[in-house]
This record gives C-alpha cells, structure tokens and sequence, in this order.
C-alpha cells in the first residue's frame, strides 16, 4: 500500500508517520508539506510546496487557537479541500482520512468558528467522490516521543488532562494502532 500524508510536521501527522514507517504492508508514503517533517527513510519521500492551496503543479505528482477566523479557515477548511479536491478527480473512491474534532459542526449555524469550520469541512469533503472518515477526537495526547504543537496554557494542562482522560475513560482512547487497523477491515 502507498500512502499520500498532509501535516506529517503536526502531532498526528507525525505519529501518522511514524506507524506507517513500522508497518510493512506500506510500502512508501509521499509526505507533502510546508515544510520538512524532517523524516529520512527508505520508504519516505518528501515534497516541500509553500503554496498548499494551490497544488495543480503537483498533480502529477499525485497520480484554531490564537487563529483568525480567516486564517484558520484557510488552513483547516482551504488546504484540506485544495488537496481533496485533485484527488477525487484522479482517483474517484479512493479512502481520505481527515482529522476534525469533537463538536465540529456539521450545521456550520454555531456560535464557535472552529467548530462551523470542522464542519463545513467534514460536508465539502463527503461531497466529493471518496470515501472520507471524518474522526472526531476529544483530546489528543503525544505519544511517547512526539510534542505538541500548541503553545500557550493547553501545553501546560496536558500531562494533568492525559492523567484524568487514564483514570476517568480507561478503553475509550484510541491509539494510532487501533485507528490503523480499524482502517484496514
């Protein structure tokens, strides 16, 4: 199996990242990015492209906190779409996997802009021609080994709220592991 990576420099995209690199059933993963995931490996080829939004270059290749409302549209809703988009055109059906979050809203009529944005997002890509899972985590903690991006208050409040998600939902986190395999059935 090859894979096709957006956000491999993010929490999940890098914990993404580091369990397709365990599994042998994937054979490559093509990471396209900003920046550098600053992953080497056999099986890891990187394409750095500052302008995510447009990606028609690429096509071949292919074969919010602290955010404006603009901005984080550009990045969560924009960006998503710019790279699905293409993708349905190339390969109707193929599975899109995308990160939301819990309470996004799929009436896009909310008081919150992150969650309208979520929304909106999920609803323009089951629009298109693939089979979208759209996950909706409540709280995500770094594995062992990674960081989160976030900076400000949340970071501080992480170690305590990854305590009291162990203590207060034990079996209903989901590890990458689970997602991975969930995907495979």
């Amino acid at each position: 199996m090859n894979l096709l990576l957006f956000g491999a420099t993010g929490m999940i995209g890098s914990g993404v990242l580091s369990e397709c690199l365990r599994d042998s059933r994937i054979r490559s993963v093509l990471v396209i990015g900003r920046s550098s995931c600053g992953v080497t490996h056999e099986k890891v080829c990187e394409i750095i492209y500052a302008d995510l939004y447009n990606l028609v270059e690429l096509k071949s290749d292919l074969s919010g906190a602290g955010k404006s409302e603009a901005e984080y549209r550009w990045l969560t809703y924009d960006i998503t779409l710019a790279a699905a988009k293409p993708l349905a055109e190339i390969n109707p059906g193929m599975t899109f996997c995308y990160i939301s979050a819990q309470g996004a809203d799929s009436s896009e009529n909310g008081g919150a802009m992150w969650a309208r944005i979520k929304g909106a997002t999920e609803n323009a890509l089951f629009a298109l021609n693939l089979n979208v899972y759209a996950f909706r985590p409540g709280l995500i903690v770094p594995s062992k080994g990674l960081r989160a991006r976030a900076r400000g208050s949340i970071t501080l409040y992480m170690p305590c709220l990854a305590q009291l998600c162990h203590y207060c939902c034990a079996g209903l986190q989901v590890s990458l592991r689970l997602l991975r395999d969930y995907l495979r059935r």
